[in-house]
C-alpha cells in the first residue's frame, strides 16, 4: 500500500487539477457565453445594415424617379413660357376700341396700322406694326366708320382689314333624356 505521504501528495495533485480545471472550464464557458452575445451582436448589426441598405435603396430610387418627375415639369414650364411669350406677342393682342353697343350690334375685328413717323398734328401716340381693335357696329360701314374716327388717315393712321369676330361655340346643353 502506498504511504501516506504519497496519498497526501496525490490527493493535493488531485485537488490542484480539479481546482485548475474547474476554472479552465470556467473560462471556456465564459468565452462561449461572449462569442454567443457577439455573434447575436453581429446579426442584429448586419440586420440593421440590410434594412438601411435597403432604405437607401428604396430612397435612391424614389430621388431618381423625382429627378424624372422634376425635369418633366421643368420641360413643361418651359414650353409654357414659350407659350405665353407667344400668346403675348403684340399680333395676339386684341384692344377694345369702344365697349358701348347695342343688342343688334355685331362684333368686329379692325386691323389698324400706325405709321412711325408721326404726322404733324398727331394727338394719339403711334405704334409699331399692326394692332387689332375690338369693335361693335351693327355692320362692316359703322364699324369702318368708328375706327376711322378714332384713328383718322391723316394722322397716320391706315385700316387694313375689318372681319367679323367668329363665333365662340358654347359647349352642347346635356341633354334632358339622357341617363
Amino acid at each position: 500500500m502506498p504511504s501516506p505521504e504519497f496519498l497526501f501528495a496525490l490527493l493535493i495533485a488531485v485537488t490542484g487539477f480539479a481546482f485548475s480545471g474547474e476554472r479552465a472550464l470556467f473560462r471556456v464557458r465564459e468565452a462561449q457565453r461572449r462569442y454567443r452575445v457577439a455573434m447575436t451582436k453581429k446579426s442584429q448589426y448586419v440586420g440593421r445594415v440590410r434594412k438601411a441598405a435597403r432604405e437607401t435603396l428604396g430612397l435612391k430610387r424614389e430621388l431618381r424617379q423625382l429627378d424624372l418627375a422634376r425635369a418633366d415639369l421643368l420641360k413643361s414650364c418651359r414650353r409654357l413660357e414659350q407659350d405665353i411669350k407667344a400668346a403675348a406677342r403684340p399680333e395676339n393682342r386684341v384692344f377694345v376700341l369702344d365697349e358701348r353697343r347695342m343688342p343688334q350690334d355685331q362684333a368686329w375685328i379692325a386691323t389698324v396700322q400706325a405709321e412711325v413717323e408721326a404726322a404733324p398734328g398727331r394727338q394719339l401716340q403711334a405704334w409699331e406694326g399692326a394692332r387689332r381693335f375690338l369693335v361693335w357696329g351693327v355692320d362692316a360701314e359703322v364699324a369702318r366708320t368708328k375706327v376711322t374716327k378714332r384713328y383718322p388717315a391723316p394722322e397716320g393712321f391706315t385700316l387694313t382689314a375689318l372681319v367679323p369676330r367668329p363665333k365662340r361655340t358654347e359647349p352642347a346643353a346635356p341633354d334632358a333624356g339622357a341617363v
